[in-house]
């Protein structure tokens, strides 16, 4: 197969050299078209995969119309979106007064593709590199490498798994005293970089950056190469700590406070634990705000957010005896945006005036609710009009065992109807139920 293959890609170019007639609209020859080369790249990308495992025979067979077809050139009018590579150059090139010339470029830069993935099999690093970076292969849009751009700094597919091969060597020497490998992280090399030194400290710095957001639900401010290892320093001690310890330690380093994972984890003993609402959090009274008899502190917590697990920074309000958790950077059911301490105590204030106004409401209304043929939902929503927020929600419907539930049967809210927030939520319901009975 691969024989045929480059033969015919000979007799292309040789057809190419001799060719005289050219299209008036394309400038291409009318032999081989801007659209044939195009479709040997696509070939190849077949014959790769083939080779590599991806792919079997008699999938390609099966997509082409029987036995061999593929390998005699034979082209599908309706073939599946898989055969054309997504990061093709797609939009023919436009040739000037040196036309035949700039032509013959084009058709040795996309044959020159076509003969490179074909060779490209049989070096085990680039194959892994290639299943990397190319998510679900060539005919993806989300591509992390664009292979015409990595064809052009190596020109030879032996040279591309070699340079890879030491730039990997040179990653984990730099990652064995973070206690992680590099595990074919190929996403992260930089291959652009030369020198194989400077681009394995780079890719174990863009490793790095990956293992901390993973861990923390934050990520590193981009540094490069010597900056990202020494703010990762001390990440064996910091992987004991919690994950919301670990995002404000991510925080602050970001802010400028700290230098490294060992200085900020040392100053983490500042913060305190809280559990207001049933809501853990741990919380840093250097970040605190007061006006108007409102307290906001700034904490971090881990909680379950529709049946899963979620680390989030949000602002804890305080006044008298009403509280409030408004999340950093999420708006609360269409209000503003709590982009710092003044937003989270907007926040509060419109949360408490609802709960004021549906827990002043009489419990007697209630028999609305219970219909003989009717059985009245309760969703998340109803919590967050009737005032409550979205991390007390989630952490009562924990408490009770309803954590990964999208609606609650009324009745099961009405054994709690003596909880104030209850009640209220309640109410928001029997409000929904007078506007529906009445349509």
């Amino acid at each position: 197969m691969s024989t045929r293959n480059l033969r015919q890609d000979a007799d292309a170019v040789e057809q190419l050299q001799h060719a005289n007639e050219w299209h008036s609209d394309l400038c291409l020859p009318r032999k081989w078209s801007f659209g044939n080369l195009q479709r040997c790249v696509a070939r190849a990308a077949i014959d790769f995969e083939v080779a590599a495992g991806i792919l079997t025979q008699e999938k390609v067979d099966d997509w082409f119309g029987g036995v061999g077809s593929y390998n005699r050139g034979q082209w599908p009018k309706y073939g599946p979106t898989h055969v054309i590579p997504y990061n093709l150059q797609n939009n023919p090139p436009h040739f000037g007064a040196n036309k035949e010339e700039e032509f013959r470029l084009t058709t040795e830069t996309f044959l020159r593709m076509a003969g490179w993935l074909r060779q490209a099999a049989e070096f085990p690093a680039l194959v892994e590199f290639i299943k990397a970076t190319q998510v679900g292969m060539f005919h993806s849009p989300y591509t992390t490498v664009n292979l015409w751009d990595f064809v052009k700094h190596y020109k030879s597919p032996g040279l591309a798994d070699f340079a890879l091969r030491r730039i990997a060597y040179q990653a984990n020497r730099f990652l064995r005293g973070y206690g992680i490998s590099f595990r074919g992280s190929w996403w992260a090399v930089p291959y652009k970089t030369k020198n194989p030194r400077k681009a394995g400290k780079q890719t174990a710095a863009n490793v790095l950056r990956a293992a901390v957001g993973r861990m923390s639900w934050r990520e590193l401010e981009f540094a490069r190469g010597n900056n990202m290892l020494l703010k990762c320093r001390g990440l064996q001690v910091a992987r004991r700590y919690e994950q919301h310890r670990l995002q404000w330690a991510v925080e602050r380093i970001n802010e400028g406070e700290f230098s490294s994972l060992a200085e900020a984890m040392n100053g983490s003993s500042r913060l305190v634990h809280d559990a207001t609402d049933g809501v853990e959090l741990l919380l840093d009274p250097t970040q605190s705000y007061e006006r108007l008899g409102i307290s906001v502190v700034r904490g971090y917590g881990t909680f379950m957010d529709r049946g899963r697990k979620a680390v989030k920074s949000m602002y804890l309000v305080r006044a008298e005896a009403r509280s409030f958790h408004a999340n950093v950077g999420g708006a609360y059911v269409g209000s503003r945006w709590c982009d710092g301490p003044r937003g989270a105590i907007a926040q509060a204030i419109e949360a408490w005036g609802k709960q004021k106004k549906y827990e002043r409401q009489n419990a007697q209304f209630l028999s609305l609710l219970k219909p003989a043929n009717v059985c009245w939902l309760v969703t998340r929503e109803d919590s967050y009009r009737a005032g409550n927020c979205q991390a007390g929600t989630e952490s009562w419907l924990q408490s009770v065992g309803l954590q990964n539930r999208r609606y609650v049967p009324v009745d099961t809210l009405l054994k709690y109807v003596d909880r104030p927030r209850v009640l209220g939520v309640l109410n928001v319901v029997v409000e929904r139920a007078r506007r529906d009975l009445a349509a």
